[in-house]
């Protein structure tokens, strides 16, 4: 699907994975946008420290994602993580994909599974749906939804509406509501967000990412959780292409709720070829 500034984009904000059962849907990130030539494999190494009050310890992650770009903007990606958090460590494993239906519409589902006691979901499935929207087709209209499984029974069901607007010469906005049930408790929760991205892919992105809302539920390890609270979270997240085929990012944020804040630095490498 042809997009300005170098093909389909999913929202910013869903270019990133959180690692809680709360996380907004993983099968977005199959919507990265795709640049060069068909039949690249990309490549992309990561890790991140985050710092919390409240006595909890620093928590660490660490990711290594492929991705496979094919005809039709079809993407195929599998991802690699390791987290430490809230006296526990997990391992996940993500599969995902993407395609172009037509010109305008683009879809994609994920699957992922962990061998977390709490701080992730066991299993987890995802899909989303795109459309191009306006005259310009610059308009993209976004629906997603997950539903998560942990290893002490608690499930969780998520849907995502958003709508990112690509401006013929500014940044990338973008906007939308998330809504989340969680059992057992049934507890349910509204979240918003908003962003803008600047820049061109090939050179140099920043993208600054604004959410607050309420959380339905969240892991604090083992025989400790919350449930039904307030939060807010700010993103800044810059990338540096060093070449055509190659770059750094570097990506900082602040989240909080009433039991802890967090601040989070993380660095990255990307490679295609």
């Amino acid at each position: 699907m042809d997009q300005p500034r170098c093909g389909f984009a999913a929202p910013q904000f869903l270019r990133r994975l959180v690692l809680r059962t709360s996380a907004v849907p993983l099968a977005l990130v199959a919507s990265l946008a795709v640049c060069g030539t068909a039949h690249a494999v990309d490549a992309e190494l990561s890790a991140s420290t985050a710092s919390l009050s409240g006595g909890y310890a620093t928590q660490y992650t660490q990711a290594v994602r492929l991705g496979w770009r094919g005809e039709g903007e079809r993407l195929l990606q599998l991802s690699f993580e390791h987290k430490q958090a809230f006296g526990e460590t997990a391992s996940l494993i993500i599969g995902s994909f993407a395609q172009d239906l037509t010109a305008d519409d683009r879809a994609g589902f994920a699957l992922a599974f962990s061998d977390a006691k709490t701080i992730l979901a066991r299993s987890r499935v995802d899909a989303f749906y795109s459309r191009k929207l306006l005259p310009a087709r610059n308009l993209v209209a976004t629906l997603a939804g997950y539903a998560t499984h942990v290893a002490d029974g608690h499930q969780d069901l998520g849907f995502v509406g958003s709508a990112a607007w690509y401006l013929a010469a500014g940044p990338v906005l973008e906007g939308g509501l998330r809504w989340a049930r969680s059992n057992p408790g049934s507890n349910r929760a509204w979240r918003g967000f908003v962003g803008a991205t600047w820049g061109t892919a090939g050179r140099d992105t920043v993208a600054l990412n604004l959410e607050s809302g309420r959380e339905a539920y969240q892991s604090l390890g083992a025989n400790a959780a919350v449930a039904d609270f307030r939060s807010d979270e700010a993103r800044l997240g810059w990338r540096h292409w060093l070449r055509p085929d190659a770059g750094i990012g570097l990506d900082a944020a602040h989240y909080r709720n009433p039991t802890y804040s967090k601040r989070t630095l993380g660095v990255t490498g990307f490679l295609s070829f």
